[in-house]
């Protein structure tokens, strides 16, 4: 199956395998590394599947490769941000018009997310710059309505609220801006407009973390608290709703479910 301490194509088919035995044999292997081996074996496939997006196996590999390599992540016990660099460049160098390089890249980007989020915590010292990092790296495909990048911003102010609330909050509204008057015409319009309010009301759930009063005190009756109107939170709800609801409006597609409870949430705030 495999060599000792080494990740294989042979070990990636069988954790996908639908043989049950031959699955648990493959896992059994994979418990026998160390982290720090497992990361080392995973992090050449991620890499590789994307400079080959038209192999369906090797997008396979890597997309799996890339789900494993954030768990582990998750287990390191020195900050990752080694890490950082090689990701990044599989995630800006992939084939953006490809489907499953998307897929397989908004699992990259859960990655980096995941380091974003591990950095504030072993080494947060080096939190801001890695948060920069990712943030100057993905600029262009951000402005250009890139989906992956989207998601990638979104992941971090889930994993990483603190240091994205003072990084990449302030500079939203220029975002949607820049996003929304460059897409217009955006043959991916509705998946595109889901991707930003989906990252509005997690830039906004994240400046909640740094700002004791955003949350106004309940008062009888209420189901919800109320956004405070002077919040962080607030300011991007009434600076970029307008601008996504005038897009949705020229847009011929229906809002789907996931669309909607976002866009509840922020006409709420």
């Amino acid at each position: 199956m495999a060599s000792s301490g080494t990740i294989t194509p042979d070990l990636l088919n069988s954790l996908l395998s639908p043989d049950a035995q031959r699955r648990s044999q493959g896992e059994a292997f994979l418990q026998t590394l160390s982290v720090a081996q497992r990361v080392q074996g995973f992090l050449p496939i991620v890499i590789q599947a994307n400079d080959n997006s038209n192999n369906n196996n090797n997008s396979t590999h890597g997309h799996l490769a890339a789900v494993l390599l954030r768990r582990d992540i998750l287990r390191m016990t020195e900050s990752p941000e080694a890490l950082v660099d090689p990701l990044l460049q599989a995630f800006l160098t992939a084939n953006t018009t490809a489907s499953s390089t998307t897929t397989n890249r908004i699992a990259i980007g859960h990655c980096l997310a995941e380091i974003a989020g591990s950095v504030a915590m072993l080494a947060p010292s080096n939190q801001e710059r890695v948060m920069n990092r990712i943030l100057t790296a993905i600029g262009n495909a951000v402005g250009q309505g890139d989906i992956a990048s989207l998601r990638l911003l979104t992941a971090m102010a889930e994993r990483a609220p603190l240091v994205f609330a003072t990084t990449a909050a302030p500079s939203l509204e220029n975002l949607i801006q820049q996003v929304t008057f460059s897409n217009n015409n955006n043959h991916n319009n509705e998946q595109l407009l889901e991707a930003l309010m989906q990252l509005l009301v997690h830039a906004a759930i994240a400046t909640q973390a740094t700002q004791q009063t955003v949350l106004l005190p309940f008062t009888t009756g209420e189901e919800n608290a109320t956004i405070d109107p002077n919040s962080v939170a607030a300011a991007l709800g009434r600076s970029c709703l307008p601008k996504l609801m005038q897009q949705w409006s020229s847009s011929s597609s229906e809002i789907s479910s996931s669309s909607s409870s976002s866009l509840a949430m922020l006409q709420e705030w």
